[in-house]
């Protein structure tokens, strides 16, 4: 098994628990102009800030270490959020429950989220919004041991997911409530970390079966690992990643975000369009070499992400309705007081998302 690795892209800050963290590594250097040879994606320097402008430093949080994260990474990387003006610093968290704390401190002003962790930060009383959505249905595969073939096979069993509350909670419990099972009386539902750490745990027999998204549900099936319950057949609505933000963070900078939402936009492209480079991009920050498999991840994942990545409301309404389970005050929140599309509107407007696609955007199929 190659257990795949997280690159120390975490700051003093001290945001990922330490058992979670390898030793460290030289961060991934953008390639020269003589590296090996990719497709080039559409140019995007028509639209790009003079290079007069100043320059906006941004730690930009991230919910997970997983293939998903492609266009963040591409997006620093190939040099797209140079081109827009930003120097980005990528803080990677472990859950979306984490970044909603983070985001809620002002230390990271703008992170990848699942809709699950804007719902929350909304009940505590905070003002985040999703401002993008790149993955607008449930991404997960629930892999198990060797004995667990089937959901049923997990009565008086563990279940690993990664943080309580987190999307790939909600995929066990939904899971779970398909076969009349309950949660902690039925099966035991584990918070055991990051996909890594829920990965590890499987590999080490610590849980009976596991919550896993891109690419670690590639490698437990590489493993041996019988697949138990494919989530992402279910096309669950929930808005799995996407860019947010606070309401008052925009008020105050709604040219930089402009600017980003322009970058993240054409870092998402740029994946699109460009497997060898995004496969170049994935096995730095993925820490693998097996090429095959970073291909079969590829090919898994991009037509899970949205190429117009507007936060839809039926993907936020998911986690309304799962939290109002609960909390009955979050039967209150509406997902356009979650959600602010103004710019990726904008961007699909005026045209720059086809520019960035060299074509149209929505010409291509979509799920």
């Amino acid at each position: 098994m190659r257990p795949w690795r997280l690159i120390p892209l975490v700051t003093a800050l001290g945001l990922v628990a330490a058992c979670a963290a390898p030793s460290a590594a030289p961060s991934p250097q953008r390639p020269s102009a003589g590296g090996p040879a990719s497709t080039p994606g559409p140019s995007t320097s028509g639209a790009s800030v003079p290079a007069s402008a100043p320059r906006t430093s941004l730690r930009l949080g991230l919910n997970t270490v997983s293939a998903s994260m492609a266009p963040l990474w591409l997006a620093k990387d190939a040099g797209i959020f140079d081109e827009y003006g930003f120097d980005v610093e990528l803080i990677t968290l472990q859950s979306s429950s984490q970044v909603a704390k983070v985001m809620a401190s002002g230390e990271v002003p703008v992170a990848v989220s699942a809709a699950a962790g804007v719902v929350d930060a909304a009940l505590a009383g905070d003002d985040q919004v999703l401002i993008s959505g790149m993955q607008n249905y449930m991404n997960f595969w629930i892999y198990g041991r060797p004995e667990v073939r089937s959901i049923a096979d997990l009565r008086g069993k563990r279940i690993g997911t990664t943080r309580l509350g987190s999307g790939a909670h909600l995929a066990a419990l939904k899971a779970l409530q398909q076969y009349q099972l309950e949660p902690d009386r039925d099966v035991a539902v584990m918070q055991v970390g990051g996909m890594g750490e829920v990965f590890g745990a499987l590999s080490a027999g610590a849980i009976d079966a596991g919550v896993l998204s891109i690419p670690f549900n590639l490698e437990a099936q590489a493993a041996g690992f019988p697949l138990v319950f494919d989530v992402s057949a279910q096309h669950i609505p929930y808005l799995q990643n996407g860019l947010a933000t606070t309401r008052s963070y925009i008020s105050r900078n709604e040219d930089q975000v402009r600017r980003l939402m322009m970058a993240h936009v054409a870092g998402l492209a740029r994946v699109h369009l460009d497997k060898p480079a995004t496969l170049d991009v994935m096995a730095r920050y993925l820490r693998t070499e097996d090429r095959d498999l970073l291909s079969r991840t590829y090919d898994t994942l991009v037509p899970l992400l949205e190429r117009v990545p507007y936060p839809t409301a039926e993907s936020i309404q998911t986690v309304i309705d799962q939290r109002a389970d609960q909390q009955p005050e979050a039967r209150q929140l509406t997902p356009a007081q979650l959600s602010d599309d103004r710019f990726v509107r904008e961007l699909e407007q005026n045209g720059f998302i086809d520019q960035v696609y060299g074509g149209s955007a929505s010409s291509a199929p979509r799920r």
